[in-house]
C-alpha cells in the first residue's frame, strides 16, 4: 500500500472511530451530572422555579442536576458564560425574559445572540407577576398609589432586581398607562430588593409571585395587584391589573431551557422529553400553581418559535428604557 493510500485509510479510520465514540455519546446522554445555570441570585423567581424543575428533570434524566446561579449584567452573565461552554448537554441554561428580551438590547455587547447562540430545549412555562408594597404602607389600593405617584415631585420609590428587568420595562409602561412618577432603585437581584421593601428602603416593586410568597405570607409585604387573568386561588383579595382598567399592565416572565448553539438534536431531544415529563408531574404543577408558575412545555420547535417571536415584540418597547432615551 503506498503511503498517500495509507494515510488516507488511517485518516478514515480515524474519523470513524471518533464519529462512533460522539455517536455513543449522544446515545449515553447523560452519563455525568448536568449543571444549571440560573442566571439571577439564590432566592429569585427565577432561582425557586429553576430549583423545582430541577428537582424533577434529574429523575427524568437519570442524573442529577447542579444548579449554579451566576447573577449579574441583569441575566446576561449566566447567559453569555453558558453560550461560551461546551454544546454537550452537561450545562443548560434557564432563559428569561430579562436574560434573552432586554439584557441584549440594552447592552449590544453581552457576547451572545438570544436566538443564534442557544439551541432552544423547551419552554418551561409562563410566571404571573404582583405588584406588592411594605405591609405598613398608606397605599391600600393601586388607586391610592397611583393618585398619590401622579402628582410625587420626586416620584414614588420602586425597587428593581436589575436595570435590565422584566421590571424595569413594566415601570416604564405603568408610567407611560398611568401618568405615575416613579424613581426607580436598582438592586442585584429580587430577592435584595424585597427585602428593602420589608425593610422600608423602597416604595413599591414588581416581583414575581414565587420570591414575593414568602414575605407575604410572613406578613412583611402586602399585594394590591397581580397580572393574572383571573383572580388565584391563593390570593383571593388581590384584584387583577385588567379589572382595575389596565390590561397592558397584565404582563408576565418566561422561563425556558436551552443549550450552547450546535448541540447534538439527540441530546435536545433528551432534554425536552425530561422537560415535558417534569412539566406534566401533578406533584410539581400544584407546588408551581401556588407560586403563580404556570407550566406550559413545549416541544424545541415550539419554543424556538415563541422566543424568535417574543424578542422581536420586545425590542421597541425594550429599546424605550435604554439610558439617554
Amino acid at each position: 500500500m503506498g503511503f498517500l493510500k495509507a494515510l488516507a485509510v488511517a485518516g478514515f479510520i480515524g474519523l470513524s472511530a471518533a464519529a462512533t465514540t460522539s455517536a455513543m455519546a449522544q446515545e449515553n446522554y447523560p452519563s455525568q451530572p448536568v449543571t444549571l445555570i440560573i442566571t439571577f441570585a439564590p432566592g429569585g423567581g427565577n432561582d425557586v422555579v429553576g430549583r423545582m424543575f430541577a428537582d424533577k428533570i434529574g429523575p427524568a434524566l437519570g442524573q442529577p442536576i447542579v444548579v449554579e446561579n451566576r447573577a449579574g449584567g441583569g441575566g446576561t452573565t449566566g447567559a453569555a458564560h453558558a453560550a461560551k461552554q461546551k454544546p454537550d448537554g452537561y450545562t443548560i441554561l434557564m432563559a428569561n425574559g430579562a436574560s434573552h428580551l432586554i439584557g441584549p438590547v440594552l447592552f449590544p455587547d453581552v457576547g451572545y445572540d438570544p436566538v443564534k447562540s442557544f439551541d432552544h430545549a423547551g419552554l418551561l412555562g409562563e410566571q404571573y407577576v404582583l405588584l406588592v408594597v411594605n405591609a405598613k404602607s398608606k397605599y391600600q389600593s393601586f388607586k391610592d398609589l397611583v393618585d398619590e405617584a401622579r402628582t410625587s415631585e420626586r416620584g414614588i420609590k420602586y425597587g428593581l432586581a436589575s436595570a435590565a428587568s422584566i421590571n424595569t420595562v413594566f415601570a416604564n409602561r405603568m408610567t407611560k398607562t398611568t401618568g405615575a412618577r416613579f424613581a426607580p432603585v436598582i438592586y442585584n437581584g429580587g430577592a435584595p430588593a424585597l427585602t428593602a421593601l420589608a425593610g422600608g428602603e423602597i416604595e413599591v416593586m414588581i416581583s414575581a409571585y414565587s420570591e414575593a410568597a414568602p414575605h407575604i405570607q410572613s406578613g412583611a409585604v402586602r399585594p394590591i395587584a397581580i397580572s393574572s387573568t383571573k383572580r388565584i386561588g391563593a390570593l383571593p383579595d388581590v384584584p387583577t391589573f385588567a379589572e382595575l382598567g389596565y390590561e397592558a399592565l397584565n404582563m408576565r416572565n418566561w422561563y425556558g431551557i436551552e443549550t450552547p448553539a450546535g448541540t447534538p438534536k439527540e441530546v435536545i431531544g433528551k432534554l425536552n422529553e425530561a422537560i415535558r415529563k417534569a412539566g406534566s408531574d401533578p406533584e410539581l404543577i400544584q407546588k408551581l400553581n401556588q407560586i403563580g408558575f404556570v407550566p406550559t412545555p413545549t416541544t424545541p420547535e415550539d419554543y424556538a418559535s415563541f422566543l424568535a417571536e417574543q424578542v422581536a415584540t420586545w425590542r421597541t418597547e425594550v429599546e424605550a428604557i435604554k439610558p439617554g432615551k
